[in-house]
């Protein structure tokens, strides 16, 4: 998914400014594992916030280039 966003935000131009996305897929597998445990032991509940979650994270990694 990290190649995939740095991929797509590298081609990304807003107001002439190209922009880049720093983060790295073992970054975001150990999120994964923690919110599928968390999600295990509340029995689903936390599943609702992981996706705002993953795009909070997206865009913390998501710079325009200088």
């Amino acid at each position: 998914m990290c190649y995939i966003y740095k991929f797509v935000l590298s081609h990304a131009i807003i107001n002439g400014k190209r922009l880049t996305f720093d983060g790295k897929g073992s970054q975001l597998f150990g999120n994964y594992i923690k919110w599928f445990f968390l999600t295990l032991i509340t029995c689903g509940i936390y599943g609702f916030w992981v996706t705002p979650k993953l795009y909070k994270w997206i865009v913390s990694h998501t710079h325009f280039e200088q």
